[in-house]
């Protein structure tokens, strides 16, 4: 038996009722609303994630995320003519 206001198997308050979920009207066509979100940006890179950079749960190390912005950075200062040898 469950107490009032406990956790089931499920993950859920015994007793609560979930909240109406919203249907979003850019779900599967995402692109316009990233592309107007990154507008503001002076640099957007894309990087692949490879197999190396995932553990077996397909979860990504957290080191290589500073590797994402390194590469943001130098990819910035190489817009700038900051860092001559970069070319």
């Amino acid at each position: 038996m469950i107490a009032e206001g406990s956790w089931d198997s499920r993950g859920s308050v015994a007793g609560a009722t979930r909240p109406e979920r919203t249907v979003n009207p850019n779900r599967g066509n995402a692109m316009p609303a990233i592309a107007e979100l990154l507008a503001g940006y002076p640099v957007v890179i894309q990087l692949p994630v490879v197999w190396g950079e995932m553990d077996s749960y397909r979860h990504v190390n957290n080191v290589v995320y500073f590797r994402y912005l390194e590469s943001a950075r130098l990819e910035y200062c190489a817009r700038l003519d900051s860092i001559p040898f970069v070319k």
